[in-house]
């Protein structure tokens, strides 16, 4: 009696062929994986519960947040930034290199310190490192702090911008030149001043600017990015002493 067939996945051949196949697929996946799911190595050496910490001691310290405030946390991330890098300002190394130079930070700790039912309230931000990335503080149109400052002149604004962020935040003022100043004049007769800045770098057809604002007779840093004509708005930036917007975004609450 004759043996059965044997099928044409039992031959050694087809096995051959099927362990050429899969070496050749493997390689082109090695290849093809970072184009298309791009690794970014981030080194987090500030732990959740250390932002916070630090967020609502730092809060308490500058006097920027509501008593018996709520904290939320989360670890956000640049988007915006990091697609034009990649696509406009010189691709995902430029990116790379950003990420891990000291310039700008795309992804950072952010701590929300607010009270529910009040527009008071402040974010504190931190590189992943732990270093200050800024804040923002947000109060009502109304408020005023100080009658006989609620009005400084343009000068003296930027004297004191200048001087708190460098002494409060450790900012570093000396790359930059100042482009435009504005001031916005509230009901109550405050006035809110603000200061672009800009830096010699760019990225591409963009340029690195810092935003920082005094009001309320102190100052407040929020780091942003924003995209007018190809220009970032890079931390640290903002000083908003009157209703700004901040960042929607799930958090951690406490």
């Amino acid at each position: 009696m004759s043996a059965a067939p044997r099928g044409w996945t039992r031959t050694p051949a087809f096995w051959i062929a099927y362990a050429a196949l899969s070496t050749v697929a493997l390689a082109i996946a090695w290849n093809i994986f970072p184009l298309a799911i791009p690794l970014v190595n981030l080194d987090i050496t500030l732990s959740r519960a250390e932002a916070r910490t630090r967020a609502e001691v730092e809060a308490a310290k500058q006097k920027i947040a509501p008593q018996e405030a709520k904290s939320a946390v989360r670890f956000a991330h640049d988007s915006d930034t990091q697609n034009y890098v990649e696509l406009e300002g010189g691709g995902k190394a430029a990116f790379g290199a950003l990420v891990q130079g000291e310039l700008y930070a795309p992804y950072w700790w952010e701590v929300r310190i607010f009270k529910p039912g009040e527009v008071s309230e402040a974010t504190i931000r931190f590189r992943p490192d732990g270093s200050p990335n800024g804040f923002t503080r947000r109060v009502p149109e109304t408020y005023v702090r100080d009658e006989a400052s609620k009005a400084l002149s343009a000068d003296s604004a930027r004297a004191l911008a200048e001087e708190r962020g460098k002494s409060d935040w450790g900012m570093d003022l000396k790359p930059y030149t100042l482009l435009e100043q504005s001031q916005q004049v509230r009901a109550t007769g405050r006035i809110d001043h603000a200061f672009v800045y800009q830096r010699p770098e760019m990225l591409g057809e963009a340029r690195f600017r810092m935003r920082l604002s005094a009001g309320c007779s102190r100052i407040c840093i929020e780091s942003k990015s924003s995209w007018p004509f190809f220009e970032i708005t890079i931390s640290p930036s903002s000083a908003e002493c009157g209703g700004s917007s901040l960042p929607s975004a799930s958090s951690s609450g406490k």
